[in-house]
């Protein structure tokens, strides 16, 4: 009995570890959609004064700029969560008696 239990926590630990690793580069590639989204609202903006491109092309690059800052949102609030389940999992994990994580 013992043994499976210890081999539960370890497969919890690995588990949690490779979450953790997975929400860091997901964040780190949204990050990078992000600067990429705003480079091209700031890039169809002077097309726009320059004749070259057109209202809608502007309105499209900052739709996608405020998808991609969703994106980076939700990247980092599921990084925060695996980083959390991660510290619970090894044991580190420090709650304040107000319930709030104490980093």
């Amino acid at each position: 009995w013992y043994e499976n239990m210890q081999d539960e926590v370890k497969f919890d630990v690995r588990q949690a570890y490779r979450q953790l690793q997975e929400a860091a580069e997901r964040y780190r590639i949204q990050r990078n959609s992000l600067d990429l989204a705003q480079k091209r609202v700031e890039s169809t903006t002077l097309l726009l004064e320059a004749g070259r491109a057109r209202t809608r092309d502007l309105l499209e690059s900052q739709d996608a700029l405020l998808r991609a800052q969703n994106d980076v949102t939700d990247a980092l609030v599921a990084h925060v969560i695996a980083k959390l389940s991660f510290f619970r999992d090894v044991g580190v994990l420090q709650v304040r008696p107000d319930g709030m994580w104490e980093q």
